[in-house]
């Protein structure tokens, strides 16, 4: 599984590790554009997000057809399309 963390600026997930055959990748920056996300995080079966800082609308969901789970920390979801049906 391709498992990405979003928005870890402070690098709070450094010491975070998975066991093989998992890959995990880090973004501590935002994507300057939405064309950009959708090539980051296509690959991916699942997202961590660690801030609220990229928004996940149904549009973005529906782009990315690998995506299979989003975790998150804290209780804050207002950046996630929670009724997108992609």
């Amino acid at each position: 599984m391709r498992i990405a963390i979003l928005d870890d600026y402070q690098l709070s997930s450094q010491t975070m590790g998975l066991p093989e055959p998992h890959r995990l990748t880090r973004f501590t920056r935002p994507a300057p554009d939405r064309q950009t996300l959708i090539e980051r995080l296509l690959p991916f079966d699942a997202l961590i997000l660690i801030r609220e800082r990229t928004r996940l609308d149904g549009a973005l969901l529906a782009a990315l057809p690998n995506l299979k789970v989003i975790s998150q920390t804290g209780r804050v979801s207002g950046h996630i399309d929670l009724e997108a049906n992609p």
